[in-house]
């Protein structure tokens, strides 16, 4: 029996020994053979030192001894533990060993065991800073957010997972509210599966939620619609504290003009002039619900845009041809026919990446589903023409 599996035994076992669950998480390697021949614990979570004390007196020979010091070493308890029952070739008393007598935890059954367990579907809220990753989607010897939460989970659950999000969000974009679903036979409750991948898990990145999911459900097919935020900076001078969060278009923008051409962006159309190259739908018919601009803070501009889905690199074009409107290089009444021409060359470019937030994404009632038929009426001309831009800085 290795090591790992013996511990994890023994702490099921043993309460009194170990604490809560919640207080210490036995992590276990996803694949076989993995382990490095020792514990892996959350250095950062306490041992219940003191109930280690307790059975010092129960150790035969110089079992005190080592476990003195125990309640000074955080996370050295159990290791001095099992260390003075191994000298003395007798265990504690009261303390329940791994064997046969364990039922399912009987040597060489667990991970058939585990196996057998009818597979769960996990729905879990992420947030995470995009900065220091390449994107969503695992690549090859690249970090990315996909691959980061596949590892964590995997130790965590005791086998290899397979993450689904709503959306592949690009490299450098944030979410405060991304949703992934995955399938799992591991036992861990909801709260542990929460508190256990934050343990394991980046500070750029964390668990918000989890939730038991139906059978059918998939983070991505079964998606609704989303929110995304766009964030501008307009002050005079950047903001090093908002560095990566914003982006940085200085104090001279028309945002009433911005705000003027945001009801173009309403309705069912296609929007291939906002798409970039590499989008895999075959559709580029989209509809946007809500399109709106707020000011949160004195130097803050927040476009918001909520729809049924979104191409790639949609949000950040639309951001990039608002950009130009308040710059007055289009007029708000452009819009239209740039969107008619469904021609990318004719909108602006593409924003940066540090400005987008996806904020939400809905499963079932909300703001994608309350729009009126017709509520734009998209049938512009192609061959209208885009009015000349007004003089300005």
């Amino acid at each position: 029996m290795s090591e790992n599996k013996e511990a994890d035994i023994l702490e099921r076992e043993n309460p009194a020994f170990f604490g809560d669950a919640g207080d210490i998480l036995k992590i276990r390697p996803a694949v076989a053979g993995e382990s490095d021949g020792g514990l892996e614990t959350a250095a950062a979570l306490p041992v219940n030192g003191s109930n280690d004390l307790e059975m010092a007196s129960k150790i035969p020979g110089d079992g005190k001894r080592r476990l003195e010091t125990a309640g000074d070493a955080p996370g050295r308890g159990f290791e001095r533990l099992m260390a003075a029952a191994a000298a003395s070739d007798k265990k504690p008393e009261g303390l329940k060993m791994p064997g046969a007598a364990s039922g399912e935890d009987a040597p060489g059954q667990g991970a058939d065991l585990a196996a057998s367990r009818p597979a769960r579907v996990i729905k879990l809220t992420l947030a995470y800073d995009g900065g220091g990753f390449l994107g969503w989607q695992r690549q090859a010897r690249m970090p990315t957010l996909q691959q980061t939460l596949e590892e964590a989970l995997a130790r965590l659950c005791g086998h290899e997972v397979a993450v689904h999000a709503s959306g592949r969000t690009d490299a450098g974009v944030h979410a405060r509210g991304q949703v992934a679903s995955f399938r799992t036979s591991s036992s861990r409750t909801l709260a542990e599966l929460v508190r256990g991948s934050n343990a394991i898990l980046p500070f750029s990145m964390a668990v918000l939620s989890a939730e038991e999911a139906e059978p059918d459900f998939n983070a991505r097919f079964s998606c609704k619609g989303k929110t995304y935020v766009y964030d501008f900076l307009a002050s005079k001078v950047r903001d090093p504290l908002q560095a990566g969060r914003v982006w940085f278009v200085g104090p001279n923008l028309d945002w009433e003009a911005v705000s003027a051409a945001l009801p173009h962006l309403i309705g069912e159309m296609d929007f291939s002039a906002f798409r970039s190259v590499g989008t895999e739908s075959k559709s580029a018919v989209r509809t946007i619900t809500e399109a709106a601009l707020d000011r949160p803070e004195a130097d803050l501009r927040r476009l918001t845009l909520t729809g049924t889905g979104f191409l790639r690199h949609m949000v950040r074009s639309i951001a990039g041809t608002l950009w130009l409107v308040g710059r007055r290089k289009l007029a708000p009444d452009d819009l239209k026919a740039i969107i008619a021409s469904k021609n990318r060359s004719m909108a602006g470019p593409v924003a940066p990446p540090q400005g987008l937030r996806l904020e939400r994404v809905y499963y079932g009632e909300g703001p994608c589903f309350s729009l009126p038929k017709a509520a734009f009426d998209s049938a512009a001309s192609p061959a209208d023409k885009i009015s000349e831009p007004s003089k300005g800085p």
